[in-house]
């Protein structure tokens, strides 16, 4: 848009402002949702997972049933852990905790970190092996084993600054002295950003008593998912047989009893109920979009391949990164688009608008 055309269409914009900012609030609430709708359905469908055969992984997940009802648990006990890490050989199995804050000190230096506790071969199951040292091994990740720590390549050149002499020396965490037996890869990351990883040392009493663990799953080499699901349900079925085997007391049977009104067993939101929003919102934004002025629906189309394109990042993510000016730019440049749109719109519409005739009379456009 030249100079000339910017003010012109400022001074069409000022004429109608009720219609401009109409629009202008339109779209920007359009925007809004479609950012939102297609940054769940980027992380949620279209960003793959960054670890080498990601359709070969899995996380383990209990389904409970009480009549007609159902519910999903994400998380594991401890012995629910220990049984599939042991009776279901198709299956290569890890646990992790969330993350938590620790305190980090070192001569001159102090630092809240975000740190991970994971069992013996989380990394091994992801598929990335330390870029420096080794993971813990299954001797030491038990109760009472030492205190070790992986660092996160970040916080390895952020403190360190990439020093190798670190392996087999001491770090304080929380107050104690844990000692460095890895480093991760530069590329390496986990759902939430950490700095150090801990020994779980999973247990079946305490945190390991109740569903505590998030458990992952890497496929045995030339095992199918078919044959792994069999060992699984075989191993459920010997578990829910098996009297010894401790079960953590859920209130799930009374919601199922009591309360059936609740829609969503334990919080849990369904990948085609935000596949069923998201499309019903898009609909709903075009619909408005029509009735504003059907011209805008391209303009609509092309936001939505813009946002999907930022939110793939270009296919260009590393490069874009790299480059934050650019990142940037390109990021923003979207949200010049309703003061553009409602300009145009403004001097296209009749509303206001009046001619004097050379006999000096006025009449209506």
């Amino acid at each position: 848009m030249h100079g000339s055309d910017f003010r012109f269409a400022l001074r069409q914009a000022c004429k109608s402002p009720g219609f401009a900012l109409t629009v202008i609030v339109t779209l920007a609430l359009c925007i809004g949702v479609n950012t939102a709708i297609f940054s769940v359905l980027y992380a949620v469908l279209l960003r793959p997972i960054p670890y080498p055969e990601p359709d070969h992984l899995a996380l383990v997940v209990t389904a409970s049933r009480s009549g007609s009802a159902e519910a999903v648990n994400t998380s594991q006990t401890g012995a629910l852990f220990e049984a599939v890490r042991d009776r279901a050989p198709a299956l290569d199995t890890a646990a992790h905790s969330g993350t938590d804050g620790a305190n980090f000190s070192a001569p001159g230096r102090l630092e809240y970190v975000q740190q991970q506790r994971v069992s013996a071969g989380f990394f091994r199951v992801l598929g990335i092996a330390p870029q420096l040292g080794r993971e813990f091994t299954r001797e030491e990740d038990v109760t009472g084993g030492p205190a070790l720590v992986v660092l996160s390549y970040g916080f390895w050149q952020r403190v360190f600054h990439g020093d190798p002499s670190i392996l087999g020396n001491a770090i304080q965490l929380k107050g104690e002295p844990h000692l460095v037996i890895g480093v991760m890869p530069r590329d390496f990351r986990t759902m939430a950003p950490v700095d150090v990883w801990t020994p779980l040392r999973p247990s079946r009493q305490g945190e390991g008593g109740g569903s505590n663990y998030d458990v992952i799953a890497r496929l045995a080499p030339g095992v199918t998912w078919a044959s792994a699901n069999d060992q699984l349900r075989a191993l459920s079925a010997a578990l829910r047989d098996d009297p010894a085997f401790p079960r953590e007391v859920k209130d799930f049977e009374d919601d199922a009893r009591f309360r059936p009104e609740r829609p969503i067993p334990r919080g849990l939101v369904s990948l085609r109920l935000i596949v069923g929003l998201a499309l019903a919102l898009g609909v709903a934004a075009a619909l408005l979009t029509l009735a504003l002025d059907a011209r805008l629906l391209f303009t609509l189309a092309a936001v939505w391949i813009w946002l999907g394109l930022t939110n793939a990042e270009f296919f260009a993510p590393r490069w874009l990164k790299a480059r934050p000016f650019v990142y940037l730019v390109s990021h923003m440049a979207i949200t010049g688009t309703p003061i553009a749109i409602a300009s145009d719109t403004a001097w296209a519409s009749p509303i206001g608008s009046v001619t004097t005739t050379t006999s000096g009379s006025v009449k209506n456009m």
